[in-house]
C-alpha cells in the first residue's frame, strides 16, 4: 500500500539525477520516506536591489530623494522625499518628542494644509524626474536653484504645522474645560474659517501653478511662488499664534475657577 504522504500527492518520485554511482535508477545520495524518494526542495535565492543613492553621513544634510519606482504622484509619501536635516537632527528631535498633543477644532484643515505642502513638494520632484535624462543613473533626484528654496520654505511650513502653536500639551480635564469654554469655541471657529480661506489659496495658486508646469512641460518661475508662499505661511501662523493665545486666557481662567472651587 502506497504511504500517506504519496496518496495526498505531497511527494512525487524523483526523476533521475545524473551520478556516477547509482543504485538501479535512483542515485546513492538520495533522500528516502516511507520508501518513496523524495524529491529534493529547490531554493531560490534573489538578489536584493540595492538603490543608486548616496548614503548620507550623520552631519550631512540630507537633500536628495529616493525615486519611487511608479514616480512621486503615485506615492505621496514623505520617506521619499529629503528632510533638509542631518540625520542627526532628526534623530535629536525624535528623543525630544515625549508628550501625545491634543488638538483643537481646527486641527483637520491643519492636516490638509499639511497634505497640500507635501503634494506640492511631489509635484516639485515629479517634474524633476520627468525632466532628467533617461540615461541618467541611480534612483536619487536633487532639485536646484529656486525650486530646491520653495522645496525647503514646504518642509517648513509642515514642521510649523507638526508642532504649531494651536496644538497644546496639558492635562486632559483643563483640555476639554477649555475645549468647551463658549469663548475659546468662538475663536475656534474664526480661525477655522480663515484656515480654510487659506488652505483654498495655496491649491489655487501655489499648487495649480506648480501642476500646470508639469503638465505643460513649461518652464515656471519658483520665485514669486516662493513670495506667495511665504505670505500665506505668515497668515497661518498668524492665526496659530492667536488661536494659542486665546487658549492660554481661557486656560488661566478655567484654573483660576477651579482653585476657588
Amino acid at each position: 500500500m502506497a504511504s500517506l504522504f504519496t496518496c495526498c500527492g505531497l511527494f512525487s518520485r524523483s526523476p533521475k539525477l545524473p551520478s556516477s554511482e547509482v543504485i538501479g535508477d535512483t542515485p546513492i545520495n538520495t533522500i528516502f520516506r516511507d520508501g518513496n524518494p523524495v524529491k529534493p526542495k529547490v531554493q531560490v535565492v534573489r538578489e536584493s536591489v540595492v538603490p543608486l543613492r548616496p548614503i548620507e553621513a550623520d552631519d550631512e544634510v540630507m537633500a536628495t530623494a529616493t525615486i519611487p519606482a511608479g514616480g512621486f504622484l503615485k506615492q505621496k509619501t514623505a520617506p521619499y522625499l529629503p528632510s533638509y536635516r542631518t540625520r542627526k537632527e532628526l534623530a535629536d528631535e525624535l528623543q525630544r518628542s515625549r508628550f501625545s498633543p491634543m488638538s483643537v477644532s481646527f486641527s483637520d484643515t491643519l492636516v490638509a494644509l499639511q497634505a497640500d505642502y507635501n503634494l506640492a513638494r511631489c509635484v516639485l520632484f515629479e517634474t524633476a524626474r520627468q525632466r532628467r535624462s533617461p540615461f541618467t543613473k541611480g534612483t536619487g533626484l536633487k532639485l536646484d536653484g529656486d525650486a530646491m528654496i520653495l522645496d525647503k520654505a514646504l518642509v517648513k511650513m509642515d514642521e510649523y504645522l507638526e508642532d504649531n502653536p494651536a496644538i497644546v500639551n496639558f492635562k486632559p480635564a483643563v483640555h476639554k474645560a477649555v475645549m468647551n469654554d463658549r469663548e475659546f469655541k468662538d475663536e475656534c471657529g474664526s480661525a477655522k474659517k480663515t484656515m480654510l480661506r487659506l488652505e483654498k489659496q495655496f491649491r489655487d495658486t501655489i499648487l495649480r501653478e506648480l501642476q500646470e508646469g508639469m503638465i505643460s512641460k513649461k518652464d515656471i518661475e519658483h520665485g514669486p511662488l516662493i513670495e506667495k508662499s511665504a505670505r500665506l505661511f505668515d497668515e497661518v501662523k498668524e492665526v496659530c499664534n492667536q488661536t494659542s493665545t486665546q487658549y492660554y486666557e481661557v486656560e488661566c481662567r478655567v484654573k483660576r475657577i477651579c482653585w476657588i472651587a
